[in-house]
């Protein structure tokens, strides 16, 4: 059987289940379960392979349930350590989905014993629904999972089927991506493993940087590099980059980070730049609106709480969420960012970033500052460090965002585009009819992505296949 988890946009959907039919059809496998409810009519996917929709149908396991308690109720003692709760990977990940879905859903809390306190509310939930994915799957077999992201609840579903299961794969900025191993995935493991894609790379990535810097990339942020044209910043004051608040920060663990969470390291910045003599600016996230999120509302009852002394003294200025990135590197001294595409941008543009979480330095250098404890970071907020960037570094930066964004994108190929929490109904369909007529029509890249996968192949944008 193929497995197919919740949490597809409908187009996304489409293209998975047409993907996962053409499987069923080459591998001889007789049945699709989805777990999730259908808003598009079944029929026009044709389908040849039968279709099971299986959501919440997922019994529990008393047995499971116990066990999961009593193991997981000891180590949630052990959450002053958090991120890191235990050396098991899994229990570790499993307290990252807790956290994920607690934040999520008391993102407004600031006060650590009322935060505790639903977390604890949470663990019971996730334990319980960690038992339902363990009986779930304990009678049956799955040749091939697909799920939708590997953030809250599903971080749980993810790794127990990755714990059982060969094929398992995920979604993540139009890609299918595996992971082979702690922190790495699959599409950076290929780049070492495979020399067509060093070659691919090395052909391509400064092409796509020059279209990027146009304002032509596919990925959604890189699209603003032609808005407020007459912004600028002071020169060498210094930025920090927001994320999404709503957003999960989980979907690569880097356990030896220093801050917990978005929340965390904002809050332990401005205390720290509260002390500061220098100029500082805040740069909204683009994207924060149309995830349905009023940025300002967060930050300003944080400003007031923990940077007044700065704030009095005018030394700290927001930069709208429209202003381009490319914009600001340029004339910016240092930059601060938790992880994500602004730290690859940065490297490109010869500017080190500072930031929390990072888990590829290993495959290929770029130079980034990852501050090992808070003294660290402190040090590099408040005093002159090297900020030097390499002419390798700057192009492996490009690399590593041409991968991500245009060689393993596959929204090109399908008209897939990138919708958000807050993006109406009417947006969501019109997303909907170009990207299934255009699936519809070209089939032979659905052929070519079921044989990649069978094959154990990367999943190339097709402008990339010979």
């Amino acid at each position: 059987m193929i497995y197919i988890s919740p949490g597809f946009t409908e187009s996304d959907l489409y293209m998975i289940l047409k993907i996962a039919d053409e499987i069923a059809i080459k591998e001889k496998i007789s049945t699709i379960i989805l777990d999730d409810k259908i808003n598009f009519k079944i029929d026009t996917l044709s389908l040849k392979t039968k279709l099971k929709v299986e959501s919440n149908q997922k019994k529990l396991s008393i047995k499971s349930l116990f066990k999961n308690f009593f193991v997981l109720i000891f180590y949630s003692f052990k959450l002053v350590n958090f991120p890191i709760v235990s050396s098991n990977s899994m229990i570790n990940n499993f307290f990252h989905s807790v956290w994920d879905v607690t934040r999520i859903r008391n993102r407004n809390i600031s006060n650590n014993f009322l935060f505790f306190l639903y977390f604890f509310r949470n663990l019971i939930s996730c334990i319980l629904y960690k038992s339902k994915i363990e009986n779930y799957i304990s009678a049956k077999k799955f040749e091939y999972s697909f799920f939708s992201h590997i953030v809250y609840y599903q971080r749980i579903s993810y790794d127990l089927f990755n714990a059982k299961y060969k094929n398992v794969f995920f979604e993540g900025n139009f890609g299918l991506g595996k992971q082979l191993k702690k922190d790495q995935f699959w599409f950076f493991n290929f780049f070492n493993k495979y020399s067509e894609i060093e070659f691919l790379v090395n052909s391509n990535f400064q092409k796509f940087w020059e279209m990027r810097n146009l304002g032509l990339g596919y990925y959604e942020d890189s699209k603003l590099i032609s808005s407020y044209d007459d912004f600028s910043i002071e020169n060498e004051s210094n930025v920090i980059f927001l994320h999404v608040f709503d957003d999960s920060p989980f979907m690569d663990i880097n356990t030896g980070r220093i801050h917990k969470d978005y929340y965390d390291w904002f809050i332990s910045t401005l205390k720290i730049i509260n002390e500061s003599t220098e100029l500082w600016y805040i740069k909204l996230h683009p994207s924060s609106q149309r995830w349905g999120e009023d940025q300002m509302s967060i930050v300003r009852p944080l400003l007031l709480k923990y940077a007044n002394k700065i704030l009095r003294d005018k030394r700290l200025n927001i930069i709208p969420n429209k202003v381009a990135n490319l914009k600001i590197i340029k004339d910016a001294k240092r930059i601060l960012t938790f992880n994500g595409t602004i730290m690859f941008e940065c490297v490109a543009n010869f500017k080190k970033p500072i930031s929390i979480s990072y888990s590829i330095e290993s495959i290929l250098d770029c130079g980034i500052i990852v501050p090992k404890n808070l003294k660290d970071y402190s040090d590099a907020l408040l005093f002159d460090i090297d900020l030097n960037i390499t002419i390798t570094q700057s192009e492996n930066a490009k690399k590593i965002l041409f991968i991500r964004e245009e060689l393993f994108n596959l929204g090109e190929d399908f008209s897939l585009e990138y919708l958000y929490r807050g993006d109406n109904e009417k947006i969501r369909e019109s997303v909907f009819k170009r990207a299934i007529a255009n699936i519809n029509t070209n089939h032979n890249k659905i052929v070519y992505l079921a044989s990649s996968i069978i094959q154990g192949r990367p999943c190339f944008n097709s402008k990339y296949v010979k």
